[in-house]
């Protein structure tokens, strides 16, 4: 069997066993950034194409973890030109936030490869794969991050870094941080636990740039508790006792400080304060308390896109791997007829 038949059967059993794979073999070309000539005192901008596969890796790693709450990830200028000014100073380090104000409130991976060359994708693949215990992998997934902006710089020198030899830099910057500390995302059905109460979905992602139904924009939500959905606003409305995005939460205080003195004794402590509205639903007006309220009386009330955004991204990948497949098959016996 020749060489490029063995070549593509390994593609093919990779592609079998990841779905990250499937995009990484697809548009390898895209990313191949190489930079020659002595070092810049600016990092390069990324294409277009390369924005895309950045924003589309983070999305389908995102898509895969099975949560309830995952937001989808879009690109941000001002990030992206942050993580510029940072790696041109080709230092592999992270700002320190009490020194280095402007990086209050973001989150940053970094990726150092020698040479001259780097594919951002891979970082980003690197990144997810720390998976359980790393941080870069918790940043990649971390549910409410919306926004990402990255940044490739060459450096003929890199301090603070454990190959300091000519080398490419990869930063990526996003919003909000992660906290290392916490869950990175709460499982469930897609879509059904999305952060801003609303469950438009795309892709098995929260979409918050949605204001209706439309392209990009189904409604997944589900409703527990006797809750009634608004398909309008792909909201649920919780029944009295119930309270949280699905209505899975009891209406009920959980700070000893709700209405009391001294404490947050007066509802003005709730206005666009999300801490205490989450301490204190109850005592905020965000529910109606009903201490008499059961469980599970009433079924689930799910939007039109709730069942078919677990299935939609299994049936896409399985038609990519059925198109590659043939590609693969045709390819080998073109070289058996040679």
């Amino acid at each position: 069997m020749s060489s490029v038949c063995i070549q593509l059967i390994v593609v093919a059993v990779t592609l079998s066993l990841s779905d990250v794979a499937c995009q990484t073999v697809l548009n390898i070309s895209i990313s191949d950034i190489v930079y020659s000539g002595s070092q810049r005192r600016q990092a390069q901008p990324l294409t277009q194409p390369e924005i895309s596969e950045i924003v589309d890796r983070h999305n389908i790693l995102r898509s895969l973890e099975g949560a309830g709450d995952m937001q989808m990830m879009v690109w941000s200028t001002d990030l992206a030109s942050l993580a510029a000014k940072w790696i041109a100073r080709c230092h592999f380090d992270h700002p320190d936030k009490n020194i280095h104000t402007e990086f209050k409130g973001f989150g940053q991976n970094m990726f150092q490869r020698g040479g001259k060359r780097i594919y951002p994708t891979s970082a980003v693949d690197t990144w997810y794969h720390e998976k359980p215990t790393g941080g870069h992998y918790k940043q990649v997934v971390w549910a409410n991050s919306r926004n990402v902006g990255c940044a490739v710089h060459y450096c003929a020198t890199v301090t603070a870094a454990d190959f300091s030899g000519p080398s490419m830099i990869l930063a990526c910057n996003y919003k909000p941080a992660a906290n290392t500390g916490g869950d990175p995302y709460t499982k469930g059905p897609a879509c059904s636990m999305c952060g801003n109460g609303v469950g438009w979905c795309k892709n098995r992602l929260c979409n918050t740039h949605c204001s209706r139904a439309g392209e990009g924009c189904s409604c997944a939500a589900i409703c527990y508790n006797c809750a009634e959905l608004d398909l309008e606003t792909c909201r649920c409305k919780c029944a009295k006792g119930w309270h949280g995005v699905d209505c899975t939460h009891r209406c009920k205080n959980r700070h000893p400080w709700c209405g009391v003195s001294p404490g947050w004794y007066d509802k003005g402590f709730c206005t666009n304060d999300k801490l205490i509205q989450d301490y204190c639903p109850a005592f905020c007006g965000l529910c109606e308390p009903d201490p008499h309220a059961k469980e599970g009386q009433c079924p689930p009330v799910r939007g039109p896109y709730a069942d078919s955004a677990q299935t939609m991204f299994i049936k896409s990948h399985q038609s990519t791997m059925i198109f590659v497949m043939v590609i693969i098959a045709v390819t080998i016996s073109s070289y058996d007829a040679l």
